[in-house]
Parts: structure tokens; sequence; C-alpha cells
């Protein structure tokens, strides 16, 4: 990395782009948060968001991410974690995983297996609403806590059983 004296009279780290340096870039940006990767490279955001673009159009395997939004995955432990809570809810409610996944607008046994899996998502897994959201086919947040707060005291108690099932299986393993 080299410093440059900028036209505007500031000096900025050049980086100098060797295949090593671009496979680093872009594995971080496949993982963490964009913004993240632009304070470690000691660039400007939008700097790195147009480096993505460049290593993506050179043929590199980097994601695509409009500017201005975060990285947020869901790993397969919570995924296995709300699909087996999900199967347990459905049998409490009477219906199947593909209803309650979704996007019905009956208001029975589905809904309210829906809001007690957002629910549980959020409360006792400890997942971001964007998280629950993307196991729900990438819904808004915003719905999944307006969800979560029409979620009924028989639900709560429904899910905290699905979620002991499933801690208790995972812990026996």
């Amino acid at each position: 990395m080299n410093v440059s004296n900028m036209p505007d009279g500031q000096k900025r780290a050049r980086i100098d782009w060797t295949d090593d340096r671009k496979r680093e870039f872009v594995d971080l940006w496949n993982r963490v948060d964009p913004h993240k990767v632009a304070d470690h490279f000691g660039m400007p955001r939008a700097t790195a968001f147009a480096m993505a673009s460049r290593f993506r159009s050179e043929g590199m395997d980097v994601h695509y991410r409009p500017m201005g939004t975060r990285h947020v995955p869901l790993y397969d432990a919570d995924r296995a974690k709300l699909t087996d809570m999900l199967a347990r809810l459905c049998v409490r409610f009477g219906t199947t995983p593909e209803d309650v996944l979704g996007n019905g607008r009956k208001h029975d046994g589905r809904h309210a297996a829906k809001r007690a899996l957002i629910w549980a998502g959020h409360e006792l897994l400890g997942l971001s609403w964007k998280q629950v959201g993307l196991f729900f086919g990438g819904a808004n947040h915003t719905t999944m806590i307006w969800c979560a707060k029409h979620v009924s005291e028989a639900g709560k108690i429904a899910a905290r059983a699905a979620y002991d099932c499933v801690t208790e299986t995972a812990e026996a393993a």
C-alpha cells in the first residue's frame, strides 16, 4: 500500500491490487458488512462498492449488494432450528409448512403458527428481524415486527414449547 497526494491535498492510501489482495477483498465482501470492508481497506464506502463492481465485471465471484445495504446472513444452524420449530408449530396449529411460509391471506392456524415462529426466531433464538425475514423468503423486517407484536399468548406458549424441544434435541446430539 502506498500513500499518494490527491488533488484535494489529502493523503490517501493507494492499494496495489494484487491477486491476493483482490481475493482478500472479495472474501471479506462476501462474508461481512460492506462498510467494514471499506474500513478494513481504508477507503471510502462508495469506493468499496465500486471495487466490488469492478471485480464482479472481471469475473470474480462477488455477491451483488446495492449501495447502502448491509449483509445479514441466515446461517444454516439457525435455518435448521427455525425449520424444526416450524414443523412442530405446524403440528400444534394443524397446518403445513407450505401454508405458513406462503403468502396466503386467510386468518386461520397458519397465521398463528407464522406469528409464533417469527416471535420465537427473534425473542428466543436471538435473530435479527432481517434474518427472520430471510427465512420467510426475504420478507421485509417491518412485516416481521408487526407479526411479532400481534402474536397471541397461546402462540408464545407453543413457540416456547417448540423451542424447548429443538434445544433439547440439539443438546442431546
